[in-house]
């Protein structure tokens, strides 16, 4: 009898903070859903969780954005032990190195058919907005003494009949339908040849656009190096871009609670259950003093 008086204190502690314990962790998740007893709510329901998780959500997505995934630790972890320049050395690689065309890398149909029509169209703008500042009419003068002055040489009969001044007429008049032909047509005529060669290209896969293994490395290199200065020069831009807040707030509000239970226990389950543990301890101590006093 003098044992039972000692150890059922202790048993009977150490259950009751168990239980307490048990039931606290639980009530955070359970019921998922207000109880009802014809139209009288029974307190504690929803659990604590569900009750509040527009709330939790919003504590979160501050947590999240403002001590974890701030610029700065993003922007370090980008930095450290070059981890950044590696992962973008490895994507760079494993695209030069692929078998599959450049198309297969581009989104199919007609996202296709606008990029190959944007990018020709501004190659072709930008080309003949440099042809209209070159002036035509010397350079094919140059290029009508290069071609003609051979062929006099060697027919004397013919330069009898062809003096300076008719050179200088056709020169002339040659230089006009150039410039004419290139205003009128030169546009199109770019844009075509750009179109098509884009498509051509667009059949490689990338590896087979360089002419040795040293290019493409150094291909590969000039582009890493090119993505990394973007990387780290915009990155706050790109970083306030990404509202981290909301995009924490709105997944956590929008998920049920049994997969937020689910969360949670899959990151905490240890420490809640020595919480637990710790609470049949707790009873269990004060049973013994209750044994004693």
């Amino acid at each position: 009898m003098a044992i039972l008086h000692i150890i059922l204190p202790v048993l009977i502690g150490s259950l009751i903070g168990y239980c307490t314990n048990y039931l606290a962790i639980k009530m955070l998740f359970h019921p998922y859903n207000a109880v009802y007893i014809s139209k009288w709510k029974l307190p504690f329901t929803p659990g604590i969780i569900p009750k509040n998780q527009s709330r939790v959500a919003n504590s979160l997505g501050d947590a999240v954005s403002e001590q974890l995934l701030t610029k700065e630790t993003v922007t370090a972890s980008f930095r450290k032990d070059h981890a950044g320049r590696k992962m973008i050395e490895e994507l760079v690689s494993s695209v030069f190195s692929s078998k599959q065309s450049v198309s297969e890398w581009l989104p199919e149909g007609d996202t296709q058919e606008e990029l190959i029509n944007t990018f020709s169209g501004y190659i072709s703008r930008s080309m003949m907005e440099k042809a209209e500042q070159i002036e035509l009419k010397p350079v094919i003068a140059r290029i009508g003494e290069d071609t003609l002055e051979p062929l006099l040489e060697s027919k004397p009969l013919l330069a009898m009949f062809v003096n300076d001044s008719l050179k200088n007429a056709v020169y002339e008049r040659l230089g006009e339908k150039a410039e004419e032909y290139l205003e009128q047509n030169g546009e199109e005529t770019l844009k075509k040849f750009t179109e098509d060669y884009l498509r051509e290209m667009g059949e490689k896969p990338l590896r087979d656009m360089f002419r040795s293994p040293e290019e493409r490395e150094k291909t590969e290199a000039l582009l890493s190096d090119l993505i990394e200065h973007a990387a780290l020069r915009y990155s706050d831009t790109l970083l306030d871009q990404v509202d981290i807040r909301e995009i924490t707030r709105q997944r956590i509000e929008e998920m049920k609670v049994e997969e937020v239970e689910h969360l949670v226990l899959s990151v905490m389950k240890k420490e809640l259950q020595a919480v637990i543990n710790l609470g049949a301890l707790i009873g269990a101590v004060i049973g013994i003093f209750n044994v004693f006093i």
